[in-house]
């Protein structure tokens, strides 16, 4: 994947919408990579259709067809519920660049102008931070028109409240960079965003900042539940809410209290006085078979209901004290229309690791939710999508390794890798669920397992999920011989049906071939969910021998007709520490599906299956991942002579040959010394007789640049009188011709310079 970045105007919603023919105008919404759409037609959405879409970057001719649009059912608003409507997503996009959109449906088209957002944040004011031990409140803004407000640790600044204040930062404003601090020991959560004197933030960046030991516990020694290193705690009774959080190159780590297992119990007594799990032993002393404890404890970014335009990218989250995630991001509400991350979100190249439960929990609406490029390992789960109320969600790209679910017995006996009792986990959890428009709440989540909310009338949300591209590593056991310890399903649906999957070009490895490849009940005999809901699993390697080969019930099928199975990945030899390329000429290399706007940048005959693709540069993940790399500027011109005897000549200066390695180049500016002669990447300009070092200024869309000068020389007119050289020694021989004329007449005045040769044309009859 070419992972491409880019510049503009940072957080502009929506740019330019023109519709020929469409009365219903669609709604572009981007983030730097990504352009979330959304069309409500007239007539309404059908189950059947998919919208196409095509797209270019402004100023070039050159289309590029996108994944088409799917339907999407409802989604509440202030009315209520919205009709049905087309969604979808725009990928790997540049950041900072204007994007002509055009959608059609069945001959009715609609061409929408969107810029994605930009990479450079502009500055108001700049605070200084120095160390401190008590908590910086942040209630001074910027805006829209004036910029940010950035607060920036002085060198080596440490914000370390001791466990004495609840946080280290309390954002009560908008437009707000915190960046280039050491944040330590709040009792609670590091930082901590809308707050009583401001229930509403939105365009906040949080960069370049190490943040940890955070955390209070409960009685059982266990860390509290949903305490973060960055949270937003809103809710139904509490509605403080954020919009377009970005949260990017942190190192967030080592929280100061562990998380159960759900091998571990947690004894703490509830509202209700009594345990919060039971005992996992029975009156004999035996484990109960199938007990457990969901876990809880710390957790690295968590974002209740957010309204979306969350973007998180590049951070490095991980637990070296022994205290590990809960999940590393999430908040809920789970089995809502809400949720973690919120709509029109990004979340990609993070590192993540040491999680008891789900490394990224994006569950609740998942309405254009992006999910890539991340590196997901000693995680139980790799991605939570219990559930998806909306859609879609597009997860690709990333890569899981090691997934065990414990290391303990509840008594704190070790467990081993190869224990039958030890769970490991799936890559993605979903499951869907109800809303019960007849309660009138949006915001009440609700456990429908089994065919208890498939009656009565309720309104079903299960929104379409786009898995494709992603990598399952089976790490070998460090402790147990011939022990893997991945993944034990690729997709899993617990207490629920496996439903609106789409999954192509995964490498979907399992610990055990006969494991199951995905996992999912039967679907209630009463269901009311319609064929359009139903899975679509093809094209993937997998290892797994237990593919069903049949429908089943609402499951639909067959699966993995077209894949590769039984077979195991070969990986390269020269692989680096988290790449996982394919071996040359081995089965997934070459073998995957061309999938127009999602893969199309493939090197070879076909893609490669799984995240890593042969001649392409490795992903990236966590902090450093994505450095602008600047471009290269690269200029030519030549020689010129005054022709006219004026003293100066026009000269063309061309910068075409200029590239960018991960962008585009945005503007080129010649000048000569301090003197500017103009802009393009060709420029005429007239220059004076003489010698003139002439300097090229690239500018790349995240405002990268790279410099190079030539040399041009403008000679003046040769007015010196002509002369006849004897002895030239030409012969000109036109033997068969019947008469000649020799045109040698160059006008009246002689403007053509010659070193050493003159060529003249002769016409012979």
């Amino acid at each position: 994947m070419n992972m491409r970045t880019a510049a503009l105007g940072i957080f502009a919603v929506l740019a330019l919408v023109s519709t020929p023919t469409q009365a219903a105008a669609p709604v572009l919404v981007p983030t730097f990579h990504s352009l979330s759409i959304e069309w409500r037609t007239d007539p309404p959405a059908q189950p059947s259709e998919r919208p196409t879409v095509r797209y270019r970057r402004s100023g070039t001719t050159e289309w590029h067809d996108g994944d088409p649009l799917l339907f999407t059912r409802a989604a509440p608003d202030a009315e209520r519920f919205r009709a049905p409507e087309f969604r979808g997503s725009l990928l790997q996009l540049f950041s900072g660049t204007t994007y002509e959109v055009e959608l059609n449906r069945n001959g009715q088209q609609s061409v929408v102008t969107a810029a994605t957002w930009n990479e450079v944040f502009p500055i108001k004011k700049i605070v200084a931070v120095a160390s401190s031990t008590e908590t910086l409140v942040i209630n001074e803004g910027g805006s829209e028109s004036e910029g940010y407000v950035l607060y920036v640790g002085e060198p080596g600044a440490t914000i370390d409240v001791q466990d004495l204040e609840l946080f280290c930062i309390l954002v009560q404003a908008s437009h707000v960079i915190i960046r280039g601090l050491t944040l330590k020991n709040p009792s609670a959560s590091a930082i901590v965003l809308a707050g009583p004197d401001a229930p509403y933030v939105h365009d906040v960046v949080i960069e370049d900042n190490d943040i940890s030991g955070w955390g209070r516990k409960e009685s059982d020694d266990y860390g509290k539940n949903g305490e973060a290193a960055i949270a937003c705690y809103g809710n139904v009774d509490n509605p403080r809410s954020v919009e377009r959080l970005i949260v990017q190159r942190n190192v967030i780590h080592d929280p100061r209290y562990d998380t159960n297992s759900w091998f571990e119990q947690r004894t703490y007594l509830t509202s209700a006085g009594v345990p919060k799990c039971p005992s996992p032993y029975d009156a004999d002393g035996e484990l109960i078979t199938g007990w457990s404890c969901h876990p809880e404890g710390p957790t690295a970014i968590g974002v209740r209901n957010s309204l979306g335009g969350m973007v998180v990218r590049y951070n490095h989250i991980y637990a070296s004290n022994g205290n590990r995630y809960n999940d590393a991001m999430s908040m809920g509400a789970n089995f809502s229309f809400e949720g973690f991350p919120g709509p029109n979100s990004d979340i990609y190249a993070n590192e993540i690791s040491d999680c008891w439960d789900d490394a990224i929990e994006a569950e609740g609406g998942g309405q254009n939710v992006r999910i890539w490029g991340n590196h997901i390992t000693r995680s139980l789960v790799g991605i939570g999508i219990a559930t998806v109320s909306i859609g879609p969600v597009y997860i690709f790209r990333n890569v899981r390794g090691d997934a065990r679910g414990a290391d303990h017995y509840p008594d704190g006996t070790p467990i081993a890798d190869d224990d039958s009792h030890l769970w490991y986990g799936a890559f993605a959890k979903t499951a869907p669920r109800y809303y019960r428009p007849s309660t009138n709440d949006l915001h009440q989540e609700y456990d429908c397992s089994g065919d208890v909310c498939a009656r009565d009338g309720d309104e079903d949300a299960a929104g379409p999920i786009r898995i494709f591209h992603n990598t399952l590593l089976q790490p070998s056991s460090p402790s147990v011989p011939n022990v893997l310890i991945g993944g034990s399903h690729a997709f899993s649906s617990h207490q629920a049906v496996l439903r609106n999957i789409w999954s192509r070009n995964n490498i979907l490895a399992i610990r055990k071939p006969g494991l199951a490849l995905f996992y999912s009940i039967d679907p209630p005999a009463d269901s009311l969910w319609p064929a359009d809901d139903r899975n679509d699993i093809d094209c993937d390697l997998t290892n797994a021998q237990s593919i069903p080969e049949a429908p089943a019930g609402n499951l639909s099928g067959p699966f993995e007709q077209h894949g590769i199975k039984n077979t195991l990945p070969q990986y390269a030899s020269t692989n680096g520490a988290l790449e996982a390329y394919l071996t040359a000429g081995t089965p997934g290399h070459d073998d995957a599906v061309v999938l127009p706007g999602l893969n199309d940048d493939f090197v070879g005959p076909a893609p490669d299956m799984g995240a890593f693709e042969v001649g392409s540069p490795p992903l990236q993940f966590g902090r450093d991942a994505y450095r602008n790399v600047s471009p290269v500027a690269s200029a030519t011109s030549s020689d010129e002579v005054d022709a006219d005897g004026d003293g100066s000549e026009v000269v063309v200066l061309d910068g075409t040959a200029s590239s960018d390695p991960d962008g585009w180049v945005r503007s080129y500016a010649w000048s000569e010394g301090n003197v500017p002669l103009g802009a393009g990447s060709i420029l005429t300009v007239a220059l004076p007789v003489g010698t003139h070092t002439i300097t090229l200024h690239a500018m790349d869309n995240v405002d990268g640049e790279n410099e190079t000068t030539l040399t041009v020389a403008v000679s003046p007119l040769d007015k010196s009188d002509a002369s006849m050289i004897s002895g030239c020694g030409c012969h000109l021989n036109t033997p068969l011709s019947q008469s000649w004329m020799w045109l040698l007449i160059l006008g009246v005045v002689l403007r053509r310079r010659y070193q050493m040769f003159a060529v003249f044309r002769v016409r012979g009859k």
